[in-house]
């Protein structure tokens, strides 16, 4: 998640080198919470970027297994994951980062 905070530079690098697959078998697969919560707030971040966005429309089983892993941890007994999973859902309903204007506030003079 932290390669991709703070821009969407590295995102291409990251899909073409398997990083949101090794998510998505962090997030679909581990017994543990620990890594299943670090994997789903992950993709959070991840999901914000238009290449990242991309990637996930161009691949529909990736997009369905994505899909699955919001809704499996929607259902967890561990709150963090429900909570991060509902930050996932949101990012994604909303339009990619790198996609949305900036903001511009006006100073009076």
């Amino acid at each position: 998640g932290n390669l991709a905070r703070n821009g969407g530079v590295l995102c291409r690098d990251l899909v073409r080198h398997g990083a949101v697959v090794a998510l998505l078998n962090a997030a679909g697969a581990d017994a543990a919470n620990a890594p299943r919560r670090i994997a789903i707030f992950s993709l959070g971040t991840f999901v914000g970027w238009g290449d990242i966005r991309d990637y996930f429309d161009r691949e529909a089983t990736v997009r369905t297994r994505l899909e699955r892993i919001v809704r499996d941890a929607q259902a967890s007994s561990d709150a963090t994951i429900v909570r991060y999973a509902a930050r996932l859902r949101a990012k994604l309903a909303a339009p990619p980062t790198d996609l949305t204007p900036p903001t511009h506030q006006r100073h009076h003079h």
